[in-house]
Parts: C-alpha cells; structure tokens; sequence
C-alpha cells in the first residue's frame, strides 16, 4: 500500500511550481457566438484570484492529466482535483506543506491514504476485486499491519522488511493466529474449530515440536514431538485425572504416570514393545504396590504394604499361578510359602497352621519353624 505514481505526481504538483504567480498563463483564445460570448475558451493555466490578487485557485493541463487546486489565505495548497494517468483524484492538504489524504479511483478499486506531516503514507482504505482492505504503514511507508477481507476477514502484521510475520484468520467455525520467523517459515500457530482451541510451536525445520489443545470433551493435552515427527512425551487431564507418558524413539509409550481422582497414583514402565514390565502404585487405601510383568504382560513378582501395615512378597510362575509367599503376619510373625502349581502349600518356614494330634482341629507352629507338606496337603516334616 505504498503511494504510487500518480499520487506522488499529484503531490509534486500541488506542492511546486502550480502556484508560482510569476509563471503566467499564455493568452488565452477564444470560440465567440454572434452575441459576442464566448462559447469556447481555451487556456493551458486558469488562475482565480482573492481581493488582494493572491492566487486562490487554479486550474491547469499537465503532462499527466488536468488539475484543478486551491489554496488557503496563507497560501498553503490545500485541496486538489485531478485526474492523472486515467486515475481521478481528490487531495485534502494539511496546513503544511505536506501530509493530508488522497482519494483515488484506480484500476483495481477506490482507495483513501491518510499521509503523515512528512507526505509518508501511514494508513490506507482500498477495495479491490470487492475485497477491502486497511492498511497501516511505519514512518518509511512500509506496511505495517493490514486488516482485510475476501471470503473471510483476516489481520495480517508486517516488518521494516515487508514480510508477514503474524496474521489473524477467521474461518466458519473459529478463528486462528499464525506467527512467522525473519526467514518467512511459520514457527507458531494458534487456532479454534469446532475439535477445541489448539496452539501448535515449529522449529526451524518447519515441523511441529509442542502442541497444547483441549479436546471436545473439555480434556486439555500437550504434547512433545522429535525432531522426526514423533511424539515423545504428553501431558493430559482426563476424565479420571491427570497422566503423563513418555514415548520412545519409535513411538512405542515408555512410561507413565498418572494420579487418579480415586486416590489411586501410578507409575508404569514398558519395555521396547511397548508392554507394561513394571508397576509402581498407591491405592484409593493408600496402599503401595511394585509389580514386575513378563513380556508377555503376567505379573511374575508383587511387593506391597497392606493396609494393616504388614509387607508382603509373592512370586508366580509363567501360568501366572501364586508359587512363592512371603511376608509378616500380625506385624510381627514373618512367613515365607512355597506353594505347587495347583497352589497347595509344600513348605512354609516361619508361623504356619497345621493339623493337629487329632486332625480335626489347626495348631500354630512356633515362629522359625519348618514344615513341609505332601502333595495331599499333609505335614511330612515339621521341626521343631
């Protein structure tokens, strides 16, 4: 939205030698009827002049097209009528001898320019092709800010070098901001459609790295991608609470923390697959846990805390089948179990119920004990 040609050639006119009284017009010729007046006068310079024959008016025929313009009682051109290059225009001056606005019809539309005391462009009106638009320009006339409208109505933001680094888009259903580095590469975008707001951030390469949203359902997310693409780590506030879970190189999720609106909070950590392999919990009871899974997902190893206080300690094999309990009965008494495949206890060491003399009624044992069972569940060895 720079001033253009003819708009300058208007300004040089108004401001020069238009109004040099010395300059006088040649002799005017004239085309008389019979009664004397003249049907025609042809002049190249029109003067109009106030009571103290000081030019006020003039009306003259340039290289670049008719001019008409007056001036102030300080002699100051204040408004000018001209058409230049097939391009009407209406000059407003200020009281100076530069600045004010220029209304042009051009080719390509209507357009108002608002200039600074210095004659520099600082703000323009124009419609083409049946867009408008309105431009803000800096204090060397380059633009500076637009705002316009084609489908759509949309803000775009310029620098001292005339490229585009922000803009504000409207679209049917939102709105989005876009922000630009010096090379003209997008490096920020923030939007909202009918998915929710997001606001995405791009490294140099042009790639998304960051991206924070909030989902339909009012869930709001961030998430951290690689230099090749791949989601690395995310953050979300779900329906049950919040997580956070970290991605390997192949986007396979690594770990995950979460703290549940039921008290329950977690960490899970998975193997290259992407199966789960460790599980560190706290429960709505505020009981901890460790569990430790083949890759084939089975719980293989437990540690916990009840929430009675007493630890415990169990083993399973690869049919996920309870082999090995150990742990403190009573706070007090530990216990260690072996159990077969059926889960019937084969040794216990430490406190242990057996059959009594009578078998009908269970004994404890005394704490360091050693019992062994059969496979019917009979004791075979018991000491002391």
């Amino acid at each position: 939205m720079k001033t253009d040609a003819t708009t300058k050639a208007l300004m040089l006119l108004v401001g020069s030698g238009l109004w040099a009284v010395a300059a006088r017009p040649v002799a005017p010729s004239y085309a008389t009827q019979a009664s004397g007046t003249p049907e025609v006068v042809r002049a190249r310079r029109v003067e109009v002049v106030g009571p103290n024959d000081r030019v006020v008016m003039v009306l003259t025929g340039t290289a670049d097209g008719p001019v008409l313009a007056a001036q102030d009682g300080k002699g100051v051109p204040r408004v000018a009528l001209a058409v230049l290059g097939d391009v009407p225009q209406l000059l407003l001056g200020t009281d100076k001898t530069s600045g004010g606005v220029v209304i042009a019809v051009e080719k390509s539309g209507p357009s108002v320019r608002l200039q600074d005391a210095k004659g520099v462009e600082r703000a323009a009106i124009r419609i083409e092709k049946e867009s408008p638009t309105i431009g803000v320009m800096d204090g060397d006339g380059g633009l500076a800010a637009s705002l316009g409208f084609s489908e759509r109505p949309s803000v775009d933001v310029w620098d001292p070098k005339g490229r585009a680094r922000a803009s504000l888009d409207f679209i049917e259903d939102g709105g989005s901001v876009n922000v630009w580095d010096e090379q003209g590469d997008l490096r920020l975008h923030a939007g909202v459609s009918s998915a929710g707001p997001r606001l995405a951030m791009y490294d140099d390469r042009k790639k998304e790295r960051a991206c924070l949203d909030v989902a339909s359902d009012g869930a709001p997310g961030l998430s951290l991608r690689d230099a090749e693409q791949v989601v690395r780590a995310s953050l979300a506030v779900l329906s049950r609470g919040p997580g956070l879970a970290l991605h390997s190189k192949s986007g396979k999720l690594a770990a995950r923390l979460l703290a549940l609106d039921d008290g329950t909070s977690g960490l899970t950590l998975a193997d290259r697959a992407g199966i789960d392999r460790a599980r560190l919990s706290v429960s709505e009871d505020d009981s901890p846990s460790l569990v430790l899974s083949h890759e084939d997902a089975e719980m293989r190893a437990k540690l916990a805390v009840g929430d009675d206080g007493a630890p415990l300690l169990a083993l399973f094999d690869r049919a996920g089948a309870l082999r090995v309990h150990a742990g403190v009965m009573g706070q007090r008494d530990p216990v260690v179990e072996i159990l077969d495949p059926g889960i019937k206890h084969r040794c216990v060491m430490g406190v242990a119920y057996v059959s009594g003399p009578g078998g009908d009624e269970m004994v404890r044992t005394a704490p360091g004990s050693i019992v062994l069972f059969d496979g019917a569940g009979k004791v075979q060895f018991k000491a002391p």
